[in-house]
């Protein structure tokens, strides 16, 4: 990183110049991206396709054919009953609640000069005579459940000794990589309007079973994690306001 972007950084920390904003895309794509998910080609011969996805890349678990990882899908309701390649990771925002204990009214983002203002002096004090000013995002708390579906439940199958590696997947190794990566005190890196990375804090609130049993030919097994971070959701638009243009001192009466 460049000196000038890192003045520019420290600068927008500090509210002294327009920060980007985050919205619930960014941590939709930044819960995967942290994960390890890198975007890609669904066929990796295809190199003319416009269908591409998140892959994540597991030790030990042989991606579907054809995929370069193993298919990481954000999903809402209805692409519940998609059928997808096995192995796979889903990826779902499962829960939006306001955290009112991490808002502090009357809080700014930032303070500039307005586009269009002109500059003053007040009392040897040099500003600008309308000031832009970027309110404090909405602290929201997001849950989402990642679940992870494989054809075997470990490494190998005792019965017949199949490596992991084999098509199919171990689920017991896909969720050993997300526990690396969200353990139960965590943080998800989300890259907001202006691509600065930030980081909030998360917590893996619990794992329960993902197993679907059909028949023993489809049999899935897999897992379901739990995972809620203390976002914050930019939902106000900057607003403008008039700076002081004299000051005039008064005597307290006795």
């Amino acid at each position: 990183m460049s000196q000038a972007s890192d003045e520019a950084l420290r600068r927008r920390i500090a509210g002294l110049s327009r920060t980007g904003v985050v919205l619930i895309d960014d941590f939709d794509r930044g819960v995967q991206e942290t994960l390890g998910a890198t975007v890609g080609n669904f066929t990796p011969s295809n190199r003319t396709s416009d269908k591409r996805g998140y892959f994540w890349r597991v030790a030990g678990v042989k991606p579907p054919p054809g995929m370069l990882g193993v298919p990481v899908i954000f999903v809402t309701g209805e692409d519940n009953y998609e059928r997808f390649k096995i192995p796979f990771v889903k990826v779902a925002l499962t829960g939006l609640n306001p955290a009112m204990g991490r808002y502090h009214p009357g809080s700014l983002a930032y303070r500039v000069p307005a586009l269009g203002s002109s500059p003053i002096v007040v009392s040897g004090v040099r500003g600008a005579d309308r000031y832009e000013e970027g309110t404090q995002a909405d602290p929201y708390d997001l849950t989402y459940t990642i679940t992870l579906i494989a054809k075997r439940r470990g490494q190998q199958d005792k019965r017949n000794s199949i490596p992991a590696s084999v098509e199919g997947g171990s689920s017991n190794a896909l969720l050993t990589a997300v526990l690396r990566v969200y353990p139960p005190y965590c943080g998800v890196n989300v890259r907001d309007s202006l691509s600065d990375v930030r980081t909030y804090t998360a917590f893996q609130e619990g794992v329960s079973p993902a197993d679907e049993v059909t028949e023993v030919g489809d049999r899935e097994v897999g897992y379901s994690i739990s995972l809620r971070v203390e976002g914050e959701l930019d939902m106000n638009d900057p607003r403008n306001a008039t700076a002081v243009r004299r000051l005039t001192l008064r005597s307290a009466p006795l």
